[in-house]
């Protein structure tokens, strides 16, 4: 049984992108339920961390183990679900591309709302973009497609505005540090293709 201040420690960790207090936490020997149990809101870390768009801590949770196509018995997201509804180009990319995953994460998962990562992505021409080029050969979905599934309209959203649409997985993941502000501040990282100096 996994104590309640490791628990802590682990989610917080996972929410707020502390890879340093993450490393900490996957060295005790409860590190495999962490990393596969939800958490008391019953959301993966995984998809917590590609919510919020921590990339490195979605790489320490995969190399613990972490099923990259994993569902949330909350929503029925899985992180390539959650990084395609916060545009997060960057983790969608590195999910469908990446060639250390093998195999990539599943674009024909549906959610409880009946979507899949690549109908999400439709709403964004640079996650469209990521899942062309990671094969998908289904046709993108209209605007009245996306709005009859509950998909916010992002082809006119200013990624750097301080105005983010609503978040469309249902419930909002819960944590200690989860206020408007970090979800503004999560957004503002979203919707990025290139890797920082990537030209």
């Amino acid at each position: 049984m996994t104590s309640s201040r490791t628990a802590t420690a682990f989610w917080h960790a996972v929410v707020n992108g502390s890879t340093q207090e993450l490393t900490v936490q996957l060295t005790g020997r409860d590190a495999a339920l962490l990393v596969t149990t939800g958490s008391p809101d019953g959301h993966f870390a995984l998809e917590l961390a590609a919510f919020w768009g921590h990339l490195d801590v979605m790489k320490l949770l995969i190399a613990q183990g972490a099923d990259i196509d994993a569902q949330s018995p909350v929503n029925g997201a899985t992180a390539l679900h959650s990084a395609a509804v916060q545009n997060h180009g960057r983790i969608m990319k590195y999910l469908l591309l990446d060639e250390s995953l093998r195999p990539n994460a599943s674009m024909s998962i549906l959610d409880r709302q009946g979507r899949t990562a690549a109908d999400l992505a439709s709403s964004s021409e640079v996650l469209w973009s990521i899942v062309k080029a990671a094969g998908y050969t289904g046709a993108r979905k209209s605007r009245a497609e996306l709005q009859s599934l509950g998909v916010p309209d992002d082809s006119q959203h200013d990624v750097d505005s301080t105005m983010p649409p609503p978040i469309m997985l249902g419930e909002r993941p819960a944590g200690p540090a989860m206020t408007e502000q970090d979800y503004v501040r999560a957004r503002s990282f979203g919707d990025v293709l290139l890797d920082d100096g990537e030209e």
